[in-house]
């Protein structure tokens, strides 16, 4: 499928973004979104005191909050970061892709930025996580890196991202995110998900599934 750079910035807007510290029990959750089969979902974060390790840093636990059309529910929680005290952190739901089958939300701690890709179809597997290297954050203005979104998914199942800035520069708004040498799993400090995913520059009439338009969940 060919997209428009007018359709991908069409796909960019509407997303409610979340924004405070990590401080000690503190929670924020995102809207909930649906998609074309009636499934609602929300992203709620919960940050507190890292007693488990008893590092005194900060902990941000994420949970997936899934309410099916027949009105059963379940919680995913198996994403979370450890690190300073105060980090500001960002996150919103992106939408659906793949048919409804998967959900990109987009997590921003510190000066870290993670993709959270979601299996709908396993609901109680960790999301894959896609790290959004520094060195490509760097190499942009402040104004093109703040408007970066996901927007879709390629054949292969890779995010695609879009900055809807026109200081990202009319041939490079549009990069998949890839993975490249992984790190190690486990709880993560900001930034420590994946050193090593790239980020691909992509024709602005490269192939791949946009986004779901957002549903209105029906309550």
């Amino acid at each position: 499928m060919i997209l428009p750079i007018l359709m991908v910035a069409l796909a960019m807007t509407g997303q409610s973004v979340q924004s405070f510290e990590c401080g000690n029990i503190v929670t924020r959750t995102s809207d909930f979104w649906s998609n074309a089969a009636g499934v609602r979902v929300a992203l709620k974060v919960h940050t507190e005191d890292d007693h488990a390790k008893n590092s005194h840093q900060c902990e941000s636990d994420y949970t997936l909050l899934i309410v099916r059309p027949d009105g059963t529910s379940a919680e995913n929680q198996m994403y979370s970061v450890i690190d300073n005290w105060s980090r500001p952190i960002r996150f919103w739901i992106d939408g659906f892709a793949a048919k409804g089958h998967k959900l990109i939300a987009t997590t921003v701690e510190g000066g870290s930025w993670q993709l959270l890709v979601y299996d709908l179809n396993g609901p109680d597997r960790a999301p894959e996580v896609y790290e959004i290297s520094k060195e490509f954050l760097d190499a942009l203005s402040h104004s093109c890196r703040d408007s970066l979104r996901a927007v879709g998914m390629t054949q292969e199942g890779n995010p695609v991202i879009a900055g809807n800035d026109a200081a990202c520069s009319e041939t490079r708004r549009l990069w998949k995110v890839k993975h490249g040498h992984r790190m190690p799993a486990g709880n993560l400090g900001a930034g420590g998900a994946s050193m090593h995913d790239q980020a691909i520059p992509l024709s602005n009439r490269a192939a791949f599934e946009p986004l779901e338009p957002r549903q209105v969940p029906s309550m």
